[in-house]
């Protein structure tokens, strides 16, 4: 009863009718060109060279008004919280996720919504019960693709901490 109400809303022939090409109200070659032109001429903001891209990644101490305060090159597990910033271009609206490893071992996954076509965003991790070994963060997108991937020391020596300034805390 609602398909028939529909039919008739609508104007569709009685099922098994078959339509005639000449009832049909766009020729094929207009067909033809206007589909040719969807495949030149795509809809704006989208492009086929457009690929999600990481402009930056560093493990830090800490985040301060959305900026590392510093890049580290290595880590202790006595420093307790380490934290991964990355920011990335052409991903809005995706989910982005920072995958935490420690010596190849998943130990994290994080999921990060960017907001926007260029997107500051970051995750942190509690290191205080890891042992030495190595420390691997994959940022990967929301079709399972890894964009990048970082790794940073662990060290048990409280000395082997390093820390790179970054340029704008000097």
């Amino acid at each position: 009863m609602i398909f028939n109400h529909a039919r008739a809303i609508f104007s569709l022939p009685p099922a098994g009718t078959l339509i005639r090409e000449e009832s049909m109200p766009f020729s094929r070659p207009f067909f033809l060109i206007f589909l040719a032109g969807a495949l030149v001429f795509p809809a704006p903001g989208f492009s086929a060279d457009e690929h999600p891209e990481v402009l930056r990644a560093v493990f830090c101490s800490a985040v301060s008004d959305r900026e590392p305060v510093d890049q580290l090159n290595s880590i202790t597990p006595a420093q307790g919280t380490v934290y991964f910033f990355t920011e990335v271009a052409d991903v809005p609206g995706d989910t982005l996720t920072h995958r935490w490893l420690h010596d190849g071992w998943t130990i994290a996954e994080v999921p990060l919504t960017v907001g926007a076509s260029r997107w500051r965003t970051w995750s942190s991790k509690q290191i205080w019960h890891l042992g030495s070994g190595r420390l691997t963060v994959q940022v990967v997108n929301g079709d399972g693709e890894v964009l990048l991937e970082s790794s940073i020391p662990v060290s048990a020596d409280t000395e082997s901490q390093g820390r790179i300034e970054s340029g704008a805390n000097r």
